[in-house]
């Protein structure tokens, strides 16, 4: 099974517009929702209008845009101005969070939860932007709060691309063994390109796409200067 999953759901009307195109001609199996972002509503009423309201699931963000708590608004360690920093999965990452940063986080995640609920969403999937839920103390945050989830996406330790340490490599293959054995999840996760050029790439997997409309094409903007018409990619004969 090859799963196409389009991050950023909400992010912007480019973002939404390449969602609707995609599902619409059947370049994406389901797309993923952040709920802090300007073009949220508009995204959920997408989702209604064009009928894949079920297969939309929850796009955790700790990185981009306004937190929906003041709490986490008002933190310094991880906000600028009310907005969250961009650099919060490697703050999190090389630094033990402090009990008012535990609880700011903890309430941040718990209200975009109940904010995904409250449109109608069934609270069965869940990635994050940027990965922040593959880190270990966010991790557990989402364990404790997310127990309706079933499927949730492993961490890039799966990739099959890329180059990170060896002790990163270690921290989020025990994230991932921990996925694993508390969610449903597929054993590959990364982008288009990584997983064509993968020795030994898996029979299942979930590749991830940032679909993008421009001059009526959807595109795959995962990187920002790439522009690769998504149509290209033929899960059919992978």
């Amino acid at each position: 099974m090859i799963i196409l999953n389009a991050d950023d759901f909400g992010h912007s009307k480019k973002v939404n517009e390449g969602v609707v195109g995609a599902f619409a001609q059947n370049l994406i199996q389901r797309t993923s929702l952040m709920m802090n972002m300007p073009k949220t509503e508009e995204a959920v009423n997408l989702a209604v209008e064009n009928l894949f309201f079920d297969r939309v699931g929850l796009h955790l963000n700790l990185t981009e845009g306004a937190p929906l708590t003041f709490q986490m608004r008002q933190l310094r360690s991880m906000c600028t101005d009310g907005y969250f920093n961009r650099e919060n999965d490697i703050y999190v990452h090389e630094n033990k969070l402090t009990e008012e940063e535990r609880s700011a986080v903890y309430g941040e995640i718990k209200m975009q939860i109940e904010r995904f609920q409250s449109y109608g969403f069934l609270l069965t999937n869940i990635d994050s932007h940027h990965q922040i839920h593959a880190e270990r103390q966010i991790f557990d945050m989402l364990k404790d709060l997310a127990k309706g989830f079933e499927f949730m996406r492993t961490a890039k330790a799966n990739a099959y691309s890329g180059v990170i340490s060896l002790f990163t490599r270690g921290h989020k293959s025990a994230i991932d063994k921990e996925i694993q054995k508390s969610f449903k999840t597929l054993p590959f996760f990364d982008s288009y390109d990584s997983y064509v050029n993968a020795v030994k790439p898996p029979k299942d997997a979930e590749i991830r796409v940032r679909a993008e409309w421009h001059n009526r094409i959807v595109y795959d903007r995962t990187n920002d200067y790439d522009y690769i018409p998504l149509a290209e990619y033929d899960i059919t004969k992978l």
